[in-house]
């Protein structure tokens, strides 16, 4: 009878319930190299939570060959073995798989997809940073790896304070670029909280400067609109009334100059050209009509990114229309349109299509799409 000491009293190994093997390698696509070492992560993590080591080598083998499917079997009943490698055991069959795939990876296609990883808009830093040291892995990068993956975010990163700062420094390690990058997109998120008025409390504050309420709103309307402090001078006929149509002597009249309704030649919109309107007065269905509708002294204007790109954009302008430059919509697909811009001069622009673009806000970091822009 043996002792207590050469009797193993440990309960046998059972599995963790609802724990299933990875599902079969797929190696009829590109970048089988990786399939194969994100597959074998999975296997390993199997492994453990299955207690795989307590049963035998032999078991272990053909549940590893019937979890990785027909074309990894086709694949091992090609290997061939040299003297001292042992076929029975498990770590030599996945040696022999890891030398066969390592054989499959481009080495120059590789670093190609490491050097066109850019971030993408609204992606986090960590995020870019994972993804970077993920696609460094099979670049072969040797002891160039942490500066390759350094010059990457130096020239993929969205913001360009941040690109700056991390020019200014003579001697930047990867840790102090992930620093300074980590840092600066806290600062960005931290100040937008903390920010000045955002977009739409401007647009209301100049609204509310253009609009005064009657003060008393018992009065009725003939007193409110005789009294002297609700006159103003009209932009459209040049002489002090009370904001209403039906007040306004241009109202109903044509321009002598341009021939367009509702204002005197004295105030005809083609003197002077600030911004664009969606010209209200025409009938034609096929035509938008740009002309001028504002005091250059009163304008607003915001600074926002499209494709990480600055442009001053006027706020509050009345139009539906949104005129940009192809410049900055070179990477977007046009629609095709048949519309006619009406220039305040009588002359036609023909645009090259409309499309919807993202707004960035440099002051919160927030996107938003456009209307249509011409």
């Amino acid at each position: 009878m043996s002792s207590d000491s050469d009797t193993d009293n440990s309960p046998p190994a059972v599995p963790v319930p609802h724990i299933k093997a990875p599902g079969p390698l797929i190696l009829s696509s590109e970048n089988v190299q990786k399939k194969w070492s994100l597959w074998k992560q999975m296997w390993d993590n199997y492994v453990i939570v299955s207690r795989l080591s307590a049963h035998t080598e032999q078991y272990k083998i053909a549940l590893f060959l019937v979890t990785t499917g027909q074309e990894a079997l086709e694949i091992y009943n090609g290997f061939e073995y040299e003297d001292g490698e042992d076929r029975t055991q498990l770590d030599v069959i996945i040696h022999k798989f890891d030398k066969f795939f390592a054989g499959e990876i481009n080495e120059i296609y590789e670093r190609y997809i490491f050097n066109q990883r850019n971030q993408k808009i609204g992606e986090t830093f960590d995020a870019y940073y994972a993804s970077l040291k993920y696609l460094a892995k099979t670049c072969n990068c040797g002891d160039l790896h942490d500066s390759l993956i350094r010059d990457r975010i130096v020239l993929g990163i969205q913001d360009n304070t941040t690109r700056k700062r991390l020019l200014q420094e003579r001697k930047l390690t990867l840790k102090t670029c992930s620093d300074i990058c980590k840092s600066d997109e806290a600062a960005s998120t931290q100040m937008g909280a903390i920010a000045t008025p955002s977009l739409s409390e401007e647009i209301h504050k100049l609204q509310s400067r253009r609009t005064k309420p009657a003060q008393n709103k018992s009065r009725s309307a003939e007193t409110r609109f005789s009294s002297s402090e609700n006159k103003k001078l009209c932009k459209f006929c040049g002489k002090r009334h009370v904001f209403q149509k039906k007040l306004c002597a241009a109202w109903g009249k044509s321009c002598s100059k341009c021939k367009q309704m509702n204002h005197f030649a004295v105030k005809c919109p083609q003197t002077k050209v600030h911004h664009i309107d969606d010209g209200s007065n025409t009938v034609e269905s096929d035509c938008e009509l740009i002309q001028s509708v504002g005091d250059s002294q009163k304008t607003v204007f915001a600074k926002m990114e499209i494709a990480g790109k600055p442009v001053k954009f006027q706020i509050d302008s009345g139009s539906s229309v949104n005129i940009l430059p192809k410049k900055f919509v070179k990477n977007t697909k046009l629609r095709q349109t048949e519309m006619t811009l009406k220039m305040w001069n009588k002359s036609n622009l023909n645009p090259l299509g409309t499309c919807r673009t993202i707004l960035k806000n440099p002051a919160n970091r927030k996107t938003r799409p456009t209307a249509n822009s011409w």
